[in-house]
């Protein structure tokens, strides 16, 4: 029997599946894509349950990209938007220490405010060294003791669910804000600039369908008989070029665009030579939680965008005040959060007794004052939620994806790539651009290719 053929296939339906299919599309190249999923999105997906809106995770959106912001404006329309300044916090010792928390050490019990001043001045006399060693001794190095015991490391534990003795510091850019000592001892009541840091500071969310709402729409400026949903890719022969359905369909490729993460993509080939570079590949899942709670948002919350918990007898390591970003996330009478927690081996979770913890985690954390408030729940979980920066991860990288380009594989996206530093929606966005432009004109990639020239600047292409 003759195989099905198309000159691009692509794996995902996610913000980089559809940014290569759009390119390939208006230039009336062969191509289909091919989602596990019944909907569209991948990560970036929302969803609607019992009337509330929900994300998977506290997605900002906000660009390093004029064209990714092109992209935005043209697939939501102005009024359906909605603006808004970043007011974050970090829950610290009961009291909402504004972010960045090295800035506003003024918001700090009097006795930690000595210690980290103390702990600065040292760091201010002795000399810092410019190499950026594993992440745990660039924070002892970079933010002196005291703020590396009271949030720093703490924090970074609970995110990364992973050691940071083992993690490399590549991926830093935009995402940490490194310390100027001077600009920490100078406090920051005065000084609300301090709080202004970072591309995330001025922020856009669509006024209904969550995150999700972006990506359903670029669906559908798309021909709708190439984007195959429920479509589970489950072999792949490199040697053949041939794709295995979950049904037993097989379809010939010319070119594989894939988002899937690198680690099931190389079990699943007949690249055998490959996998033990995949012991390198290492990623935490995210559980999800979302509560409705029927009650007034207590005043504190009214204009809180998200609060970080470095407090280790709270589950949840941040809290996103849902509610707050569309009147159209919470059902009438309700407000709602968002609730992040990491799991990996390193961090074993109770999936059964996770809720509750998170409920007593907002009860402890200020968030709730009664467990009856909470009238919903929400509660997802994925398996890949952040690809970890390793020590090892750009060794192995430099294998695999040279090992899959040889075969007409370009594996892009934030697990098709495995590159945390670009792995948000408008990185992942613009490597399905990129990568489509360099299977049609032989264009270079950037955003794969020089993470810090994107990340040096906003809105910058």
């Amino acid at each position: 029997m003759k195989k099905a053929f198309f000159e691009n296939i692509i794996i995902g339906a996610g913000p980089t599946g559809l940014g290569a299919a759009s390119v390939l599309e208006k230039a009336n190249a062969s191509w289909i894509i091919l989602e596990k999923n019944s909907y569209v999105g991948g990560l970036a997906a929302s969803f609607r349950h019992d009337g509330f809106q929900w994300d998977i995770g506290g997605h900002v959106i906000f660009s390093h990209y004029k064209r990714y912001d092109h992209l935005l404006d043209t697939v939501i329309s102005e009024h359906d938007w909605i603006y808004h300044k970043r007011s974050a916090f970090v829950r610290f010792a009961e009291r909402w220490v504004p972010y960045p928390f090295q800035y506003n050490l003024d918001f700090l019990p009097p006795d930690m405010q000595v210690e980290c001043v103390e702990s600065l001045l040292r760091l201010r006399r002795i000399k810092v060294h410019k190499k950026r060693p594993d992440f745990l001794t660039f924070i002892e190095n970079n933010f002196g003791e005291a703020i590396a015991r009271l949030f720093m490391v703490p924090y970074n534990e609970k995110v990364w669910a992973y050691p940071l003795d083992k993690m490399d510091t590549k991926w830093l850019g935009d995402r940490v804000p490194l310390l100027d000592v001077n600009r920490a001892l100078n406090g920051s009541i005065e000084n609300p600039e301090n709080r202004d840091w970072g591309p995330n500071n001025t922020f856009r969310f669509p006024m209904k369908g969550g995150t999700g709402e972006i990506w359903s729409r670029l669906a559908l400026t798309l021909p709708n008989d190439k984007i195959n949903l429920n479509a589970e890719v489950t072999g792949i022969s490199t040697s053949e070029h041939t794709l295995t359905l979950k049904d037993g369909k097989k379809i010939k490729y010319g070119t594989l665009i894939n988002t899937m993460p690198l680690d099931q993509l190389i079990t699943m080939s007949d690249m055998d030579e490959l996998s033990p570079f995949t012991r390198s590949l290492h990623h935490t899942s995210t559980h999800v939680v979302g509560l409705g709670i029927q009650s007034d948002i207590p005043d504190h919350l009214r204009k809180f965008s998200w609060i970080y918990f470095p407090d280790k007898a709270i589950p949840f390591y941040r809290a996103t005040v849902f509610s707050n970003y569309s009147p159209h996330n919470a059902i009438d009478g309700h407000w709602s959060l968002l609730l992040e927690v990491s799991e990996s081996p390193y961090r074993k979770i109770d999936q059964n007794g996770l809720v509750d913890d998170c409920i007593r985690g907002c009860l402890i954390g200020g968030l709730i004052q009664k467990k009856e408030e909470v009238t919903h729940i929400w509660h997802h979980r994925v398996e890949y939620g952040y690809p970890v920066p390793c020590l090892e991860r750009d060794s192995a990288l430099e294998h695999i994806l040279a090992a899959l380009e040889e075969n007409g594989i370009l594996s892009r996206g934030r697990f098709g790539a495995w590159k945390y530093e670009v792995g948000n929606m408008d990185h992942s966005y613009m490597q399905g651009v990129e990568g489509a432009q360099r299977i049609l004109t032989g264009m270079d990639e950037t955003t794969l290719l020089y993470p810090e020239k994107v990340n040096g600047s906003y809105s910058n292409r």
